[in-house]
């Protein structure tokens, strides 16, 4: 399964437009203005919320227009995180891969994003005992088409895949071990705080889907061990969206805005 996408992922990532991902102008203009306004990357447009970006990255390219003249075009946007709605970190780290050339740009963006899910996958497997093992090959069979489109996208939702797909395996696998001194134990514990990061630093919602994998989890390790359930849905729950909260408070305050300025139906 790891080896499939390995050799699939790369071969699809080289021969889709950029731009086509769910939000993909949004996340790349994002992340071509991550490091500032600099002349040929990110400027500024016409207006305070727009920017100017090279219009490759948007998709917009006609078929017939000449790669290099298009890659090197401006373009007006709004779609860009200038407002903080969501967190920054997965654009600041990807802005790295910025450079004059936008295709190898989105290209270095999009290996290293898929890198990254394929390294979780195999600490996931490593540290996994037989039954959840197999649980990760059946989820990832079954979600396959979902997560290449979406890990191969260039967009932050490969973060936070690679980050709820680890998460479950890594805290039943330390569940399962239970014990410091293994070697493995160590790993799945620094391997659920590593994906609960992914996810934390990828989207601003992306805490909701983290509380409900924390939740399942608990349902599971509470069933093993004879806790009533219901009293470590509730506890874990509530942590978990208060915790969130107020970190998504301190990474991406502007997005509560949004939420009250959405619910006012403005």
């Amino acid at each position: 399964m790891l080896g499939s996408l390995l050799v699939v992922a790369p071969s699809w990532f080289l021969t889709i437009p950029p731009g086509t991902g769910p939000d993909a102008p949004f996340h790349q203009a994002s992340t071509w203005c991550a490091g500032g306004l600099q002349e040929g990357r990110c400027e500024q447009g016409s207006k305070p919320e727009t920017r100017l970006v090279p219009r490759f990255i948007l998709g917009t390219c006609p078929p017939s227009a000449p790669l290099d003249e298009c890659g090197r075009e401006m373009t007006e946007t709004d779609q860009v995180n200038w407002q903080g709605l969501h967190v920054s970190a997965y654009y600041t780290l990807n802005s790295v891969f910025v450079s004059g050339n936008p295709r190898a740009s989105v290209a270095a963006m999009r290996l290293f994003n898929v890198a990254a899910f394929a390294a979780v996958v195999m600490a996931a497997w490593w540290v996994a005992g037989a039954r959840l093992r197999r649980s990760l090959v059946v989820g990832l069979a079954l979600a396959s088409p979902a997560i290449l489109w979406l890990v191969v996208a260039a967009t932050n939702q490969a973060w936070t895949i690679a980050g709820l797909v680890g998460f479950w395996v890594f805290v039943l696998a330390a569940d399962e071990r239970g014990d410091w001194r293994d070697l493995r134990f160590r790993v799945a514990v620094a391997g659920a705080l590593a994906c609960t990061g992914l996810v934390v630093v990828s989207r601003s919602d992306g805490l909701i889907f983290l509380a409900i994998s924390a939740a399942t989890c608990a349902v599971i390790v509470s069933d093993r061990r004879g806790v009533p359930f219901r009293w470590v849905v509730a506890v874990t729950g509530g942590l978990a969206v208060v915790s969130g909260l107020l970190l998504q408070y301190v990474l991406a305050p502007n997005v509560f805005d949004y939420y009250i300025r959405f619910l006012q139906g403005e």
